[in-house]
């Protein structure tokens, strides 16, 4: 079982300092040894710990993508700017083009053209 990152970031301390002395030439050679082990454990750990947490990461953000998805989704029942949509829901204008042009790549709006302003609408 990977143990907490608190006891990771402390063993990662001890060891530096082990590190630290044993370049100062205060640590016997012996225990040099033990210390290229618990170093090489303590990596093993923290891989563990930072794929675990881009696992997570990833999870989340695909998550918070489907929702933002479905809410403009949801708002779009009749033709919109990305300037309008974006004061409906609260984000930023940016933000709301990147998604709206995510889904109209997945097919799931339409897009119309007036002058120079882009509207769209959920398909159907």
């Amino acid at each position: 079982m990977v143990s907490s990152s608190d006891d990771i970031i402390k063993r990662a301390k001890e060891l530096e300092m082990l590190r630290k002395l044993k370049e100062s030439g205060q640590l016997p050679h012996a225990e040099s040894h033990d210390m290229a082990k618990m170093l090489q454990i303590l990596e093993m750990k923290m891989d563990l710990v930072n794929r675990k947490l881009d696992e997570l990461l990833h999870q989340r953000k695909t998550k918070e993508l489907k929702e933002v998805h479905q809410k403009i989704i949801n708002v779009l029942h009749e033709w919109m700017n990305t300037q309008t949509l974006a004061q409906v829901l609260g984000y930023r204008q940016e933000y709301v083009s990147r998604k709206v042009a995510e889904l109209k790549e997945m097919g799931k709006i339409d897009e119309k053209r007036e002058g120079k302003n882009l509207f769209y609408r959920k398909v159907g």
